[in-house]
């Protein structure tokens, strides 16, 4: 919802925090840490940390396509190709 609502920092810290605790998770599922990465991968890509958006995504989209899901590999896909021409 920060993030949407356009609270670049207090996403970001929001983020950071969640991607800390499902890596700490050794059962995590695999589709709620590719969303998170890809939530915060889309931050990024809003504040132009173009580097960091790039690892996050090929994260997620790795995640994705190993879930079978179709949409976030094609929408990482989109992602990596929009940033590469920036």
């Amino acid at each position: 919802m920060d993030r949407e609502a356009g609270n670049i920092a207090t996403s970001e810290q929001a983020y950071r925090e969640s991607l800390s605790l499902y890596r700490e998770l050794p059962d995590v599922r695999r589709l709620d840490l590719a969303n998170a990465l890809n939530g915060f991968a889309t931050l990024l890509a809003q504040k132009d940390d173009a580097a960091e958006a790039v690892l996050l995504t090929c994260e997620a989209r790795e995640l994705y396509s190993a879930e079978g899901v179709v949409p976030g590999v094609e929408e990482g896909t989109e992602r990596l190709a929009r940033l590469s021409d920036e």
